[in-house]
């Protein structure tokens, strides 16, 4: 009896130990410093900013280039070649028409939006493979002819493996 007390006990402290939060690859991914520190501008720099309206937080990056794509990205350090990674970020936009955006992880796109509708912000999730040792390139593609898209809390984290009993 006593030792059927203390697994049920055991389990029930493992049971109830909080989840340990996924370490975020992404620095800066709120742009929270109120610029693009640690992101790197491709062309058409000038049309995209940090600014307010953001998903939560002070500051959100806006992609506002009417003709040309604006390219945001950053190199994530450390990831480990087929490792498995939750990409997640928020996206906004506040003008239906002719406008697209483009998210891409080590040169694939893994989520695109073209001529899309107004919407609030929504968060995207999805879950990819690095394909390579070492460094790894998130990178964001947008363009909005008549308003602007808001991208706010982008995130990467790496998913535990599995463990076995």
């Amino acid at each position: 009896m006593t030792s059927r007390l203390m697994i049920i006990a055991a389990f029930g402290l493992i049971a109830s130990a909080p989840a340990m939060a996924a370490q975020n690859l992404v620095i800066n991914g709120g742009f929270e410093t109120g610029d693009f520190s640690n992101w790197t501008l491709g062309s058409s720099n000038d049309l995209v900013y940090v600014d307010a309206y953001p998903q939560e937080g002070d500051y959100a990056a806006l992609f506002q280039n009417p003709t040309d794509s604006v390219v945001l990205n950053q190199t994530l350090t450390g990831l480990n070649a087929r490792g498995m990674y939750n990409v997640s970020f928020y996206l906004a936009n506040d003008t239906a028409g002719d406008n697209n955006f483009d998210a891409r992880f080590n040169g694939k796109s893994i989520f695109t939006a073209v001529n899309s509708a107004v919407q609030g912000y929504v968060s995207y999730t999805g879950m990819v493979q690095a394909s390579t040792l070492g460094d790894i390139a998130i990178a964001f593609d947008g363009r909005n002819g008549p308003g602007t898209l808001y991208l706010d809390n982008v995130s990467v984290s790496a998913v535990p493996e599995a463990t076995t009993w």
